[in-house]
């Protein structure tokens, strides 16, 4: 039986400036980087989330490249949703949905340079 979530793969046109991107954007660290397996395998994670990274991986395969910027289903935990938005806006990050009200928080979705999509949620004050 499985014990937990270790790794999500997002596929991406080019690695380097993905991990730029959610490094310099979203506050990622790059965890491992080797290209000893005949390809590179880069991860990256949140600083405080040691046990879940992120996979920037490059399409392998036509079938791979249909999947480019047609991953969602990345959720981020933000403390002041619309604040976020604002300095991703200026930073040149494509809002895609405004921030909004749902009964589970404050929810906008932005995307990375890939098109994929990602969810920032700030949880209802009750919740904090």
């Amino acid at each position: 039986m499985a014990r937990k979530i270790t790794h999500v793969t997002v596929i991406v046109r080019d690695q380097e400036e993905s991990l730029n991107w959610y490094a310099g954007n979203l506050g990622f660290e790059k965890r491992m980087d080797d290209s000893g397996m005949g390809f590179r395998w880069l991860t990256i994670g949140l600083p405080a989330q040691p046990g879940l990274e992120i996979v920037l991986l490059p399409p392998m395969g036509e079938k791979a490249h249909a999947q480019i910027g047609a991953q969602g289903g990345i959720i981020l935990s933000s403390d002041d949703c619309r604040a976020d938005v604002e300095r991703l806006r200026a930073a040149g990050v494509k809002v895609t949905h405004e921030p909004e009200q749902q009964p589970w928080g404050t929810q906008a979705v932005i995307e990375d340079p890939n098109g994929n999509s990602l969810v920032l949620i700030e949880p209802p004050a009750a919740a904090k």
